[in-house]
């Protein structure tokens, strides 16, 4: 099974070899220019951060990513074919729809401060939509009670295999809502944080203070740090720059609630004289 992504002037051709769309979900995005993709009669348009603003109409989206954002999360979901999907962060929804499209799962539950956009709330009523889409908006990344409701309601087996934060991009309510989502991941599943490096981005993220608070990337050093303490639990940790992802070990039985505190840190190594 392989794979190859071309980056060539404007245009982004994806070869796909030896695999047909069923094997290789990411296969069915059809790139039209570097700023639009479609999947069947939906069209994805592609902003950058900090771009000027447009709205998402119905079956035209608007996305927040990049032609490199594909290639990473086909890259990170490739040992995945979820059927039960949950993201933090929703803005006009695209990212669910996107989703769907994607992996054709069973049930997606999305996550976010604001109301919900009405072109996500047409899809998600229309024959277009694969998934049952759950929308919970109003509710913040960090309501443990909120949140520990939502996912026993839909998902008491503790059977998601994919969880994306793409929310506050802080340090603390990331950290409280991965110790409050990932118990609920199955073991092979996958956490991924997105836009972890923020913080150390040149240009205007260096300039402004655009996410006030601490930087996300303290909770992946973090991460790194009690993988090696619980690799049962926590069985990979991939980076690049766009994701951090989290592979979720076999043994499931553990203390969630106070897993930072079995981080071990020394200042210095000293050896005994002879």
């Amino acid at each position: 099974m392989m794979c190859a992504v071309i980056i060539k002037g404007y245009q982004t051709i994806w070869l796909i070899i030896t695999m047909d769309n069923n094997e290789y979900p990411w296969g069915k995005i059809r790139w039209h220019n570097k700023e639009l993709f479609s999947i069947d009669d939906v069209k994805f348009h592609l902003v950058s951060w900090g771009s000027p603003k447009k709205k998402s109409t119905p079956n035209n989206f608007v996305l927040v990513k990049d032609p490199s954002f594909s290639k990473s999360m086909a890259r990170i979901c490739a040992p995945l074919t979820p059927k039960n999907i949950v993201e933090f962060g929703l803005y006009h929804g695209a990212s669910l729809v996107l989703l769907d499209k994607i992996f054709t799962p069973d049930a997606i539950v999305g996550i976010d401060e604001r109301q919900e956009h009405p072109s996500l709330s047409q899809y998600r009523k229309s024959s277009l939509a694969h998934a049952s889409i759950t929308p919970y908006c109003g509710v913040k990344q960090d309501d443990v009670n909120t949140l520990s409701h939502i996912f026993d309601l839909h998902f008491p087996k503790r059977n998601v295999d994919l969880i994306i934060d793409d929310c506050s991009h802080l340090y603390e309510p990331t950290k409280t809502t991965f110790l409050t989502a990932f118990p609920y991941l199955t073991p092979g599943g996958i956490y991924i944080i997105e836009d972890w490096g923020w913080a150390h981005w040149p240009g205007e993220f260096q300039e402004k203070e655009l996410f006030p608070g601490t930087p996300l990337s303290k909770l992946v050093f973090e991460l790194i740090m009690l993988q090696s303490v619980i690799p049962n639990v926590i069985a990979k940790i991939e980076t690049d720059y766009h994701h951090v992802a989290i592979t979720k070990g076999e043994d499931s039985h553990c203390d969630y609630g106070n897993l930072f505190d079995l981080i071990k840190c020394k200042t210095s190594i000293k050896l005994k004289k002879q």
